[in-house]
């Protein structure tokens, strides 16, 4: 990501999925010692979640970079030119 700060929205986003991985992780490794079929669809389902939150967050930040670029081009066209 750019070196500029996080929103309330990106962080959500962040701590969102890394619990989801967190999540997949615990599921996978109890799904090795147990071989329970329920455990492994969890570890599944979460990490789905995880992945949506991951394109979600990027997709958040791309858009808000992008705009913030045309705000910033639409107030240099409003100063006069030899601002």
């Amino acid at each position: 990501m750019s070196g500029r700060e996080w929103d309330r929205v990106e962080k959500t986003y962040a701590v969102l999925m890394y619990l989801c991985e967190a999540a997949a992780v615990a599921c996978i490794l109890a799904y090795v010692f147990t071989w329970d079929i329920r455990v492994a669809v969890c570890g599944i389902v979460f990490t789905v979640v995880s992945c949506t939150l991951h394109v979600m967050l990027l997709v958040y930040n791309r858009t808000r970079t992008i705009i913030e670029l045309l705000r910033g081009a639409s107030v240099r066209d409003k100063r006069p030119d030899n601002a």
